[in-house]
């Protein structure tokens, strides 16, 4: 379904751009994410069924994802069947570098500043950059050696499984690292959205001010009034 849409990245890299979109600070709306999924030109929908379909599945997604609990549930990754193939390997390493890639492209669509992570959350992000070139160089020395066709050792498909580990682990870190972050951005947004206190409510200069600025009144919204 995505493929007839004219998706311009894989499965792997949808989960990745959702992952980061989500553990980031700000909320990232579909109209800022679909423009990475589907291209500057947008999707190409055969009819409104199949927007539906596609546009519905990919909210069910970011839903099942938004509800992961980093610190007690295990890390949710597309379910694609790969051949038991070296050819299969090269795709499966690919696929886990191409989930970073958009990862970090989320991350920043929802406005993670170096500032935000913790100090575990920044070695967390080095150890996925590290992590990524590995995958990447990985491959590369089997597309280089094996062939294709042949049924992969049982040695590479370990090694290959300890990489997507270090993967979902530095997930995992950077989304609890970011917590904080993300509670700060939502109070931040109750605060613009609380209303003005009534006029016909007295309240003495020197009190906090309702807004919740944690200044005196006579000092923010006193000042207006």
């Amino acid at each position: 379904l995505l493929k007839n849409a004219g998706t311009k990245i894989s499965l792997a890299q949808i989960y990745g751009l959702f992952y980061g979109c989500l553990a980031a600070p700000e909320l990232v709306m579909p109209s800022i994410y679909h423009p990475l999924i589907f291209g500057e030109e947008g999707a190409e929908f055969e009819s409104e069924e199949h927007a539906q379909t596609v546009l519905g599945g990919l909210m069910a997604l970011w839903n099942i994802l938004s509800q992961w609990d980093p610190e007690g549930e295990d890390f949710f990754f597309p379910d694609t069947k790969y051949k038991d193939t070296y050819g299969g390997l090269i795709e499966r390493l690919k696929d886990g570098a191409g989930f970073i890639e958009y990862f970090v492209k989320g991350l920043d669509l929802g406005d993670a500043e170096d500032t935000d992570f913790t100090e575990d959350g920044n070695q967390a992000l080095k150890h996925m950059a590290k992590n990524s070139v590995m995958m990447m160089s990985y491959a590369e020395v089997i597309e280089k050696d094996k062939d294709k066709n042949e049924r992969a050792e049982e040695k590479e498909t370990k090694n290959t499984e300890q990489l997507e580990d270090i993967m979902a682990d530095c997930v995992a870190r950077i989304n609890i690292s970011l917590k904080e972050a993300r509670i700060r951005t939502l109070e931040e947004r109750r605060m613009i959205s609380t209303p003005p206190p009534s006029s016909n409510i007295k309240i003495q200069r020197n009190s906090p001010c309702p807004c919740g600025s944690g200044k005196k009144y006579k000092k923010c919204c006193g000042m207006e009034h």
